[in-house]
């Protein structure tokens, strides 16, 4: 079984730091694999605690990856996993804007409401000024 195959059956099984390790020598054989990258952004988002910061980069790399390609599916879940980042970062008009661009990318994409609903319960609770609300 090759590393990408093997980070996904961790995934599967919920052993999010061996999918994270497994991910990490599939891109180095693969840099260019935008389904590596996203994969490991969930990894990130999974692990206790849930490391944000490198979900959002992975995020970010795979939009790039998925642009440069023009796969809209893949940017959506792309889009889709770097909304899901910053929400844990606390920037939440971040992460709806992401999710806005998944519904226009997918709008099949049935978990972008959930997270919409998330995006604007913490908006709601925000004072004027808040820097998570901008």
């Amino acid at each position: 079984m090759d590393q990408a195959a093997q980070g996904a059956a961790a995934l599967v099984t919920g052993d999010f730091p061996s999918a994270i390790t497994h991910y990490n020598a599939a891109i180095s054989l693969n840099s260019q694999a935008v389904d590596y990258y996203i994969k490991r952004s969930t990894a990130y988002t999974r692990t206790s605690p849930a490391n944000h910061a490198c979900a959002l980069k992975d995020a970010e790399i795979a939009v790039a990856l998925a642009v440069k390609r023009g796969k809209r599916e893949l940017i959506a879940q792309a889009q889709l996993r770097r909304g899901i980042a910053l929400f844990g970062l606390e920037r939440w008009a971040d992460a709806g804007q992401c999710f806005t661009w998944v519904k226009k990318l997918n709008p099949k994409e049935t978990s972008v409401v959930i997270w919409e609903k998330k995006v604007e319960g913490k908006l709601k609770t925000c004072q004027d000024g808040d820097e998570r609300a901008v």
